[in-house]
């Protein structure tokens, strides 16, 4: 994958960061097929892209969980996530933690 394709790819996802994942969609962005587009992107970043968007989410979720407040409902639909229950699970899988638990240690 060369460096034009890799950020693409990630201009792509950045720009749908909260709507559902289309694999098709970001490997034509790059002008690869799918499975030729996750090998590289595997190979470029260390991740799939289904991965490197769960992180990038994660990442939008911690800034809403301290800037925003609210619900971890309000939060798990403002990033994408089909539940809370699928939020807390991947959040927890990301960072080791609860996402109120995550929330509580940083405003200490």
């Amino acid at each position: 994958m060369s460096i034009w394709q890799e950020k693409a790819a990630k201009d792509h996802l950045i720009d749908h960061w909260a709507e559902d994942f289309s694999l098709a969609a970001t490997a034509a962005v790059v002008s690869l097929q799918e499975s030729d587009f996750v090998k590289r992107f595997l190979s470029a970043t260390g991740q799939t892209p289904e991965q490197w968007l769960l992180r990038y989410r994660i990442g939008r979720a911690k800034r809403y969980l301290i800037e925003l407040g609210g619900s971890l409902a309000a939060i798990a639909a403002r990033c994408g996530f089909v539940d809370e229950a699928h939020f807390i699970e991947v959040f927890r899988d990301v960072t080791g933690v609860t996402p109120a638990a995550w929330r509580a240690r940083w405003l200490q």
